[in-house]
């Protein structure tokens, strides 16, 4: 597997970001971190190149919500999926009920800050460098709104 994204937990615990705690979710940020630096480095011993990851984006929902870059708005499919997935987290004592209703009430707040129904928000690790200034259409339709829509 050569991705050209990872997408993990936020590493930096209580450092320069607006996280106050230091969790599980911090370490599996941090490892991930490893990893994927550990494949850029090239050496001598081994079967394939090294591979260089060209985006890192961190998961927003530990990040305080001045500090996200944008969501991914969640369509009725896309949301249906991520509460199947969060009902697989044992450990969380998650049974469908309880992580669709989990994901309503954190994906509806991450929505709201993004005008939309359900939203996950992500952190991006450097600054994005693109070929042109992109204009999302989610953001034309939002900018087509009128006032009274928009309350």
């Amino acid at each position: 597997m050569r991705p050209d994204v990872l997408i993990t937990e936020n590493p930096f615990g209580d450092s320069g970001f607006r996280m106050v705690h230091r969790t599980d979710h911090t370490e599996v940020g941090r490892a991930a971190l490893e990893a994927r630096d550990r494949a850029a480095a090239p050496r001598a011993s081994a079967s394939s190149p090294a591979h260089r990851v060209a985006l890192t984006y961190f998961a927003g929902v530990m990040f305080d919500p001045f500090d996200l870059d944008f969501g991914v708005e969640l369509d009725d499919e896309l949301f249906y999926l991520r509460v199947k997935a969060e009902a697989c987290y044992e450990t969380q004592t998650h049974d469908a009920e309880r992580a669709r209703s989990r994901m309503a009430v954190e994906l509806g707040h991450i929505g709201r800050l993004f005008r939309t129904r359900y939203a996950e928000s992500f952190v991006a690790e450097q600054p994005l460098l693109e070929a042109r200034l992109p204009v999302p259409g989610p953001m034309l339709t939002l900018a087509g709104e009128t006032g009274l829509q928009r309350l």
